[in-house]
C-alpha cells in the first residue's frame, strides 16, 4: 500500500526497484518510520501519524469497546475516515479483501491526509 501512494508526497515507492524490494529491505525496519500493530490506535497530538485500522468489524468493536474515539465518517461499507485524528478504516490486509483496487483507493485517502 505504501508503494502505491503518489510519490510526490511520499517517498516510499523511489527508495526500491519495486514493491516487493521495498517490503523485503525497508518494510517494517528500525527507522522506516512504519510500524504494524494489533489492538486500539494510541491517538496522539502529533498531526504526522496516520492509523489504519484494517477490518470494519475491528473498527466497530473498537469503538463499542471504548478503546477508540473516533467519529468515523463512513464512505461506503468497507472505507471510513476520521480526517481529524488521521484514521482510516479499510479492508483487512489480506489480498482477498483488499485488492488492487482497493489499495488504489486507501492510497487516495492517504493522499488526502498528505501525512506521513
Amino acid at each position: 500500500m505504501l508503494f502505491a501512494l503518489p510519490s510526490e508526497y511520499y517517498a516510499f515507492a523511489k527508495q526500491a526497484v519495486s514493491w516487493q524490494a521495498y517490503r523485503d529491505e525497508l518494510l517494517l525496519q528500525k527507522h522506516n518510520g512504519t510500524a504494524l500493530l494489533f489492538g486500539a490506535p494510541v491517538l496522539t497530538e502529533h498531526k504526522n501519524q496516520l492509523h489504519i485500522i484494517a477490518g470494519r468489524t475491528h473498527a466497530k468493536n473498537l469503538i463499542q469497546e471504548g478503546k477508540l474515539n473516533a467519529q468515523l465518517d463512513w464512505l461506503d461499507d468497507e472505507f471510513a475516515i476520521d480526517k481529524s485524528q488521521n484514521i482510516i478504516v479499510c479492508p483487512y490486509f489480506d489480498y482477498r479483501q483488499l485488492s488492487n483496487i482497493k489499495i488504489a483507493r486507501l492510497s487516495e485517502l492517504v493522499a488526502q491526509l498528505r501525512i506521513i
